[in-house]
């Protein structure tokens, strides 16, 4: 069985793909630790990824994060 990261690497730029995920796991932790505030601000990386990923899908592009 594949890992979520194999199955989004196919389709999207690998490094969106990283940032996503790696978005992910830290808005977890910290909501897990307490770091609530933390968790806000990985998730506004995570959406950030996200929405070059449908700029991908729209545009067949996207702005490169950073």
């Amino acid at each position: 069985m594949k890992n979520v990261d194999e199955v989004l690497t196919g389709t999207w730029d690998a490094g969106l793909v990283k940032e996503l995920l790696g978005a992910y796991s830290e808005a977890k932790r910290n909501f897990y630790l307490g770091g609530h505030r933390l968790s806000e601000i990985e998730g506004g990386r995570f959406c950030e990824a996200a929405y070059r990923m449908l700029q991908q899908f729209a545009q067949g592009s996207f702005t490169p994060i950073g």
